[in-house]
């Protein structure tokens, strides 16, 4: 059985506001990363949801 893996090809995950659906955040592509990455990841889309942007840029894993 085969599985497609779920990296980026930067390597990044994807995070941040649907640019199409208002109201729906992305968090994932991070694979294993995810696993370390979960609280920064959490806080930053929590962030995003209750103030309408994170404490800090998140550019480089923006989905948008």
């Amino acid at each position: 059985m085969l599985f497609a893996e779920s990296f980026t090809p930067d390597g990044y995950g994807l995070l941040g506001p649907n640019p199409d659906i208002d109201g729906l955040y992305h968090a994932h592509t991070m694979n294993s990363v995810g696993m370390t990455m979960s609280g920064g990841a959490g806080k930053m889309i929590a962030q995003w949801v209750v103030k309408g942007e994170p404490e800090f840029s998140m550019y480089d894993y923006d989905i948008r």
